[in-house]
C-alpha cells in the first residue's frame, strides 16, 4: 500500500509551470508589431545593414531580419510599441534606399 508524501506531486506542478512559460515565450509577446517593408534595391549584405542600422534606432525595434532574395525586412517591436510608415519610410531613407510597400 502506497501512502501519500507532503510534496509529492511537486515533479507535477513544475512540469506545468514550465510548460506554461514555454507556450508563452513561443507564442511571443502579447501586443508586440511586425512589419514587412518591401525596399527597393535591397541587394546585398552590405545594403541591409545600412538599413537594420536606420530601423534599430527607432524607438521599440527590437529585431530585424533581412530576406534579399525577395527584399523585403521584417521590423519586430516591443509590446505595446507601435511604429507609423512615416517613421518607417523616413529610417529606410536614411540609408539611401527607397521604401516600396509596409504590411
Amino acid at each position: 500500500m502506497k501512502t501519500a508524501r507532503p510534496g509529492g506531486n511537486s515533479g507535477n506542478l513544475l512540469t506545468v509551470l514550465a510548460l506554461a512559460v514555454a507556450f508563452w515565450f513561443a507564442a511571443g509577446p502579447a501586443n508586440a508589431e511586425t512589419y514587412t517593408l518591401r525596399v527597393d534595391g535591397l541587394a546585398c549584405p552590405f545594403c541591409s545593414y545600412g538599413i537594420e542600422k536606420q530601423l534599430r534606432k527607432l524607438a521599440g525595434v527590437n529585431e530585424v531580419i533581412t530576406n534579399i532574395k525577395n527584399g523585403t525586412i521584417q521590423v519586430k517591436t516591443d509590446t505595446g510599441n507601435k511604429l507609423s510608415k512615416v517613421e518607417l519610410e523616413a529610417a529606410v531613407k536614411r540609408s539611401g534606399f527607397t521604401l516600396r510597400s509596409v504590411n
